[in-house]
């Protein structure tokens, strides 16, 4: 198995899981700049970095390396994609309760200018 799908894996899973790299760092009783370059690629592997890495993201490294199989994530950026969705569907729901609050805030004006020029 290749290291940067291994290190891919491993990101994506963490993503899923909603932990930032600042997350993992604390967990793993490293700086965040150590775990980043792990993540990354840039420092070598070891073994006991791995097996933690494993037991907080929940996988099964040793198994699935034998096996030379992986059962983490889908490759596929599906759940990436609802996510982005998802937040997208607010934002839209934002925008409208924004223009709404505009509209209502023009007709209480309105009335507010109204009341002060005697008129009902």
């Amino acid at each position: 198995m290749d290291n940067k799908v291994l290190l891919k894996k491993i990101k994506n899973t963490r993503l899923v899981k909603e932990l930032s790299q600042e997350d993992m760092a604390k967990r793993l009783h490293i700086s965040i700049p150590t775990y980043s370059r792990f993540e990354r690629g840039v420092t070598k592997t070891n073994v006991n970095l791995l097996k933690s890495v494993s037991k907080i993201l929940e996988l099964d490294f040793f198994n699935s390396l034998e096996n030379d199989s992986f059962n983490m994530i889908n490759e596929d950026s599906t759940a990436y994609e609802t996510k982005a969705e998802i937040i997208q569907k607010q934002l839209k729901t934002l925008i409208k309760l924004f223009e709404k609050q505009q509209e209502i805030n023009t007709l209480i004006l309105s009335k507010l200018k109204d009341l002060k020029e005697g008129k009902t």
